[in-house]
């Protein structure tokens, strides 16, 4: 029987290595996401109270990664703002409803006018049935043409 080890936030400290580096302007901060470059390697949290429309559209423009929240708005609105404006990068949140899919084939039925670059399944546990039937859905509604990223797993099997 495997055990399992749970491990709370104070229970975790990065310790940095030795280093000759000067100053950090002599490193590079950039991430790849989906095989897109980003400016830095952080993400806020996709939460109502984190971002919004208007910092969404500064991250885009200024090549910093972000999701936008699914909470509050009307996520149809913002894919199309964000593709009349276009932007650099669009990326939503979805949960795993009947609702959300119909977001997915809202998408579909749009494109190739109405671009998504990025899709965040974002539930409270992506260890699950609906977590991978979702990821089948999104595939076959958008094949390859959107990233995919599923959330909030934290053990080797569930990722």
């Amino acid at each position: 029987m495997k055990k399992s080890i749970a491990l709370k936030y104070e229970d975790v400290c990065l310790l940095p290595n030795y280093s000759e580096i000067n100053s950090r302007s002599e490193c590079s901060t950039f991430s790849y996401i989906g095989g897109q470059q980003f400016k830095l390697p952080t993400i806020p949290a996709n939460m109502k109270t984190v971002i919004d429309y208007d910092l969404a559209r500064w991250m885009s423009k200024e090549r910093y990664f972000y999701i936008m929240h699914r909470f509050d708005h009307n996520v149809h609105d913002f894919v199309g703002l964000a593709n009349s404006e276009d932007w650099q990068t669009i990326s939503i949140s979805v949960g795993v409803k009947e609702e959300d899919e119909k977001t997915i084939e809202y998408i579909r039925e749009m494109s190739p006018t109405c671009r998504v670059d990025y899709i965040t399944i974002d539930i409270a546990h992506g260890y699950c049935k609906a977590m991978k039937e979702m990821i089948g859905y999104i595939r076959r509604e958008l094949g390859d043409n959107v990233c995919i990223i599923a959330g909030n797993v934290c053990t080797e099997d569930a990722a």
